[in-house]
C-alpha cells in the first residue's frame, strides 16, 4: 500500500512541523508533476496522526509557499517555490485544493540552460543517473558537465551506457568514462536483451528517488518501462544517421516502480543536450587534478596563459593535465563568469564596455591599415 514511508517521507521531514497542530483538512503530499501554478500530488491514504485522506490528484499553488525549515527562504515567492519531488502541505477543504507550505529539501538538482538561467530539475533525490547511449551520443565532456551539476546537488551519481547490445565492445567506453568519473559506477545495460537489469534494480532502494538525466533518444523512457516490467512511458524511434531521438517525455514527472521491498520513485526528465553547471565549487570538484595544478601557480591572480611561474604549461607537457580536460574546465569557468555577470547589471555593463573598446580598437587598426569598408 502507498504510504508516506514508501514515498520517502522520513523522520527528518516530520520533525519540521507539528502535525497535530495543523488544520484538520491539511495533508502531507508529494509533488509528482507541475504545470504553471498547478501541481499533481501523490497523496497516500494515510498521513501521520491524520485520518484517511481522499484522492487529491490536482492542487493549486498559493502565491507564497513558505519553507517550513527556513521561514526566510527567498524562493518562497519565486517560480521555483515548489518543484517536482518536493514535499508539501495541502489544504483539502479549499476549492480547488491548495498547497500552503513546503518542507525543507534534502537535495535540489539544478542546471543552467543555454541562456544562463538556473532551472531546478528535481528535489529530494537520492541518486542521479546519467544515461548515454552507445553510439553517437557518447561524450566525455557532457558527462563531466552532468557530474558538476550532480555534485552541486550533493547526491550520488551513476552512469548508464544504454543500448549496450551483444556484439558491441563496451570495454573501451567503460574505461574511458571511468577515467574521468572519480569512482562513479559505470553500468552497461540493454533493455532489448535484458542485460544489466538486476544490477540496476539493486541500486533502486525502497522509498528512494532516482532522477534519469540525458539527451533525447538515449532510452530513458524505455528504461522506465524495462524496470517496471510494463509499458508506462511512450517511446519513440531515433534517427539512424545520428541516433538522435524525439522528445517523447515533455515534462518532469515522478513515476512509481516496484522494487524488492516496496516502491522506488523515478523522476523522468525531458531530453537535454546542453547542460551547464550552477556552482564553481562543483566544477572544481569535478576536475580535482586541474585545481591541484592551479594551486601550484606562482601568482594567485595568474591567468594561466603562459605567464612566467604558471604551473599549467608544465603540467600539460608532463601529462599531469589532459589538454581536453583543461579546455573543458576553462570553458565551464567562462560560462559561470558570463552567467554571474548576466545577473549583475554593473558587471554586464563593464563587460559590454570592454567589448566596445575592443571593437573600436579593431576598427581603428583596420582603418590605419586600409582595411574594411571603402
Amino acid at each position: 500500500m502507498l504510504t508516506l514511508h514508501s514515498m520517502g517521507f522520513g523522520p527528518d521531514l516530520l520533525a519540521q512541523t507539528d502535525i497535530s497542530l495543523l488544520h484538520p483538512e491539511t495533508r502531507v503530499a508529494r509533488v509528482a508533476f507541475r504545470s504553471h501554478d498547478q501541481v499533481s500530488l501523490l497523496l497516500p491514504p494515510e498521513s501521520p496522526n491524520l485520518p484517511h485522506a481522499p484522492d487529491c490528484p490536482r492542487a493549486r499553488l498559493a502565491p507564497r509557499i513558505p519553507n517550513l525549515a527556513d521561514p526566510h527562504d527567498p524562493d518562497a515567492e519565486s517560480a521555483h517555490s515548489v518543484v517536482v519531488g518536493d514535499w508539501v502541505l495541502c489544504r483539502l477543504d479549499h476549492d480547488p485544493p491548495s498547497v500552503s507550505h513546503r518542507f525543507g529539501r534534502r537535495s535540489l538538482l539544478r542546471r543552467r540552460d543555454p541562456g544562463g538561467t538556473v532551472q531546478p530539475v528535481g528535489a529530494n533525490l537520492d541518486l542521479a543517473v546519467v544515461c548515454m547511449a552507445m553510439g553517437h551520443d557518447l561524450n566525455l565532456r557532457r558527462f563531466e558537465r552532468w557530474l558538476a551539476v550532480i555534485r552541486d546537488a550533493g547526491v550520488p551519481a551513476m552512469l548508464l551506457l544504454t543500448k549496450a547490445d551483444a556484439g558491441v565492445d563496451v570495454a573501451p567506453t567503460i574505461a574511458a568514462f571511468e577515467a574521468v568519473s572519480q569512482g562513479v559506477p559505470v553500468l552497461p545495460v540493454s533493455a532489448a536483451e535484458n542485460r544489466g537489469r538486476d544490477a540496476l534494480i539493486s541500486a533502486l532502494k525502497p522509498g528512494s528517488t532516482i532522477a534519469l538525466l540525458g539527451a533525447s533518444g538515449v532510452g530513458k523512457s524505455t528504461l522506465i518501462n524495462w524496470i517496471a516490467g510494463r509499458a508506462i512511458q511512450e517511446v519513440g524511434e531515433v534517427r539512424s544517421g545520428d541516433d538522435r531521438g524525439r522528445h517523447t517525455t515533455t515534462a518532469r514527472e515522478l513515476i512509481a516502480v516496484n522494487v524488492p521491498g516496496g516502491f522506488a520513485w523515478i523522476l523522468d526528465n525531458p531530453g537535454v543536450r546542453q547542460v551547464g553547471p550552477v556552482d564553481a565549487t562543483s566544477v572544481d570538484d569535478t576536475y580535482p587534478e586541474v585545481v591541484t595544478v592551479l594551486r601550484a601557480c606562482r601568482f594567485r591572480d595568474c591567468r594561466h596563459s603562459g605567464d612566467q611561474g604558471c604551473a599549467v604549461p608544465q603540467a600539460l607537457d608532463d601529462g599531469r593535465l589532459e589538454p581536453a580536460r583543461w579546455r573543458s574546465y576553462q570553458k565551464l569557468q567562462r560560462e559561470l563568469a558570463w552567467a554571474e555577470d548576466r545577473d549583475d547589471p554593473s558587471a554586464m555593463a563593464t563587460r559590454r564596455a570592454g567589448w566596445k573598446r575592443i571593437h573600436q580598437q579593431a576598427a581603428a587598426r583596420n582603418q590605419l591599415l586600409g582595411k574594411g569598408r571603402r
